[in-house]
């Protein structure tokens, strides 16, 4: 099991990418995100000394402005609608990595079909019993000669050129869902194995990449010391005070009794963006918490192998604070971009 930490970004400072974002974050954690001439939602209400219970929640998708979104009530009554964790990182992530990955699909679908098109004209064309060469062997032996087989594909013409193309557009769509669809398994398992739930269990028994991967959260339950209680799985949270709201894979607890926030991937990559989303939890989760309950100081991103019965790697992150300057850099942008006014004003020219 391979271990490492994502945070606090110790040697060299946080990715280039990133450093506009913490500056942000700075920014708005030092005013709390005053509005200070931009536009900006005040939060719902001051945050209480205790409200530990959300008693409802619904997730939206805001198709106008294109984010994820919960609303969100608590014990008190009081109802907070903000958007999602994933869907704030998202909008101010690098995305040149993922457009990368989305070319080298597209022309990998068009190379495997312009190969597929040139071996059945290879094949046509052969002279594996017909077409001139046959025909000339059959003269010299004085037999008829046999005839021209038929080809195996449709010539390449305009209409074939254009499947070709449709192939190739959705070919990081399929992937992506497929990846998707995967993950959303894999949480859903580790959920039943967390609470138990032997018959949910059952329906996974003969997909192979999933029981992979829960040999993998069994190793990191076993190996860790983690316990994760029932009622920790798939916990939402939310801020009222900077008023976001998401969905934890798990709260857990170090057996030295520190509270720790864990997040399951399935992705084979793992990078600082995820070290931000286990800080907004873990903040959230201690805005909710009661007077007597320990904070969470650390977070965890376990990484479970499809492919490898039992693998997973451990990064840990033993400092929530920076990411979370980090992340409130990037709510703060992503409020700016969705509902508030440029930052930059126009530039008028005579």
């Amino acid at each position: 099991m391979k271990r490492s930490f994502l945070s606090p970004f110790a040697r060299r400072g946080p990715p280039r990418r990133w450093r506009s974002v913490l500056a942000a974050g700075r920014h708005a954690n030092a005013s709390r995100l005053r509005r200070g001439g931009i536009s900006f939602s005040a939060p719902a209400a001051a945050p209480p000394q205790h409200f530990s219970t959300i008693v409802r929640h619904e997730q939206h998708y805001d198709r106008r402005r294109y984010f994820r979104k919960y609303e969100v009530t608590f014990d008190d009554g009081i109802t907070v609608e903000a958007p999602s964790v994933t869907s704030i990182i998202d909008a101010v992530q690098n995305k040149s990595g993922l457009m990368k990955w989305q070319t080298n699909l597209v022309l990998e679908s068009v190379r495997e079909d312009l190969a597929r098109h040139l071996h059945a004209g290879a094949f046509a064309a052969g002279d594996g019993g017909g077409g001139d060469a046959g025909a000339a062997a059959a003269d010299d032996a004085g037999a008829a000669p046999a005839p021209s087989p038929a080809p195996s594909a449709a010539p390449f013409d305009a209409a074939a050129l254009e499947a070709l193309l449709a192939r190739a557009r959705q070919k990081p769509g399929t992937v992506a869902s497929r990846a998707a669809a995967l993950g959303t398994r894999v949480h859903s398992a580790v959920e039943a194995a967390i609470r138990g739930d032997a018959l949910k269990l059952e329906g996974y028994a003969d997909d192979r990449a999933v029981q992979n991967c829960l040999k993998g959260y069994r190793r990191f339950a076993q190996e860790t010391g983690v316990t994760i209680a029932d009622g920790d799985a798939e916990v939402v949270v939310a801020s009222r005070e900077y008023q976001y709201a998401g969905k934890a894979d798990a709260f857990g607890t170090l057996p030295d009794g520190t509270p720790v926030v864990v997040d399951f991937k399935t992705s084979k990559g793992v990078w600082p963006s995820h070290a931000l989303q286990l800080a907004a939890y873990a903040n959230a989760r201690n805005e909710m918490a009661g007077p007597n309950e320990r904070p969470v100081t650390r977070g965890l991103v376990v990484q479970l192998k499809k492919e490898d019965p039992g693998g997973c790697e451990l990064h840990w992150v033993n400092d929530l604070q920076s990411p979370f300057t980090m992340f409130t850099g990037a709510l703060f942008l992503f409020k700016q971009e969705k509902f508030g006014a440029p930052l930059f004003a126009p530039q008028l020219r005579s």
